[in-house]
């Protein structure tokens, strides 16, 4: 990870300056400091996200700070501030604001409130920390982040980056475990033209499991930039013509299923146009799908990976691309 950006997290997270500098009025020698109460501060500024700030449009209302980004704020915040805030300048300069993502392997029982779409089981935006609900693992040297150097929309995107073989995972329960009839997943998956496709690199994944992939239905990327679908109830894998995953553009990209024991369905659209259609298979695993996956999960023969997601919903209504 580039250096500028582990500064920007590290400082982010703590609140605190690399140096005693005060502000330019020379008034406040607390300012951009830790805090616990307003009255730490001075006038010029209040106690807030544990930082002496003040809201901010530019930076050059936080000298000797910056005016942190979206995501810097939601992150300092704890996604509590609608505007952003000043926070200490970062030891170098950078392009972007970059959050390592924490292994976490607590899946929790209860899921996150879904948003405010029809049918929705879950959403997430990437804008902000995930939540504690969730659960993040790796293998491997693979660099898992909340970023807004490549965003869809919003202030962030999870973005997975590796130079050498090395997996992220997180795990994300759905409000309810579906069974039976229609599942969709919506995402925006960016893929730079650089990337060179191992075997398989998975995006995105439906469990029946909590702590295991052997039931699942996975959404994978693969060489000659053909998609594929891959079902272990029936151990059978669908794919897409080649030349469907276009690079350095966000694509949205649909999975929709008929979940059954038999005779179900499964149908795969990039940018609204279906590329893979399958009819008459099994989309039912051993156990009620419960479990969306996100990921990098590149094949062993993987060097250079960089994949960034962003605005998962999955639903039991169908769903298309704005």
């Amino acid at each position: 990870m580039k250096p500028a950006v582990v500064a920007l997290a590290a400082l982010a997270f703590a609140g605190i300056c690399c140096s005693p500098t005060p502000e330019t009025s020379g008034t406040n020698t607390n300012w951009l400091r830790s805090c616990t109460s307003s009255g730490e501060c001075g006038a010029s500024s209040r106690c807030a996200c544990g930082l002496c700030t003040r809201t901010c449009t530019s930076d050059d209302e936080c000298a000797p700070g910056i005016c942190g980004s979206s995501l810097a704020t939601a992150f300092q915040c704890a996604g509590e501030e609608e505007q952003t805030v000043c926070l200490p300048e970062p030891l170098a300069p950078s392009a972007c604001s970059e959050f390592p993502i924490a292994t976490d392997t607590d899946l929790a029982p209860a899921a996150v409130a879904p948003c405010n779409v029809p049918g929705a089981l879950l959403c997430e935006a990437f804008d902000a920390e995930l939540p504690a609900e969730d659960a993040t693992w790796y293998s491997g040297v693979m660099d898992a982040s909340i970023e807004d150097c490549v965003v869809h929309q919003g202030s962030g995107a999870i973005r997975y980056q590796t130079q050498s073989f090395g997996y992220s995972q997180t795990r994300m329960r759905l409000a309810n475990p579906v069974s039976s009839g229609l599942l969709a997943a919506r995402f925006y998956a960016y893929v730079p033209a650089s990337v060179t496709l191992p075997n398989y690199l998975a995006m995105f994944e439906l469990w029946s499991d909590d702590a295991s992939s052997n039931g699942k239905i996975s959404v994978e990327a693969k060489p000659n930039d053909i998609l594929e679908v891959y079902l272990t109830p029936n151990d059978a894998a669908y794919s897409s013509p080649v030349g469907v995953l276009l690079r350095d553009q966000w694509l949205c990209i649909t999975l929709t299923l008929d979940v059954a024991p038999a005779g179900g369905s499964v149908s795969l659209a990039v940018d609204g146009a279906e590329v893979i259609a399958q009819r008459d298979v099994v989309t039912l695993p051993p156990n009620p799908i419960s479990v969306a996956v996100v990921e990098g999960l590149p094949s062993a023969d993987a060097t250079g990976v960089e994949l960034a997601l962003d605005d998962l919903v999955v639903a039991t209504e169908p769903l298309a691309c704005p």
